[in-house]
């Protein structure tokens, strides 16, 4: 019988893992995502929506605008503070949404 390295954690500590990756680097967690099908089920999970970087957002945003989309959306719907922040900025600043930046930044603060 062949044991994979992740069938023996806690998938609660599994989830912590692919969370730290995610906060660490995107592209760290989507090739997490795609190396072990625990973390591709874990990696829906709200908590790591919550604790994702966007250090490489602006490359999906500019390849994939609607999956970027989308994925700025997930972010923010699981407090993403990183995407709080800067969407809240971005809609203040570039579409004078005030109303609408100033509660994703008091979100985020």
């Amino acid at each position: 019988m062949e044991i994979k390295c992740f069938d023996v954690l806690p998938r609660d500590m599994a989830l912590e893992v692919l969370a730290l990756v995610a906060a660490n680097s995107m592209d760290d967690f989507f090739n997490a995502k795609i190396s072990c099908k625990i973390f591709n089920e874990l990696a829906e999970a709200d908590y790591v929506y919550r604790q994702i970087s966007l250090d490489k957002i602006l490359r999906i945003l500019w390849w994939h605008p609607e999956e970027g989309k989308a994925f700025i959306e997930r972010c923010i719907k699981c407090n993403n503070l990183e995407a709080l922040y800067t969407q809240g900025l971005y809609e203040y600043m570039n579409f004078m949404k005030v109303e609408l930046g100033m509660e994703l930044l008091k979100r985020a603060a």
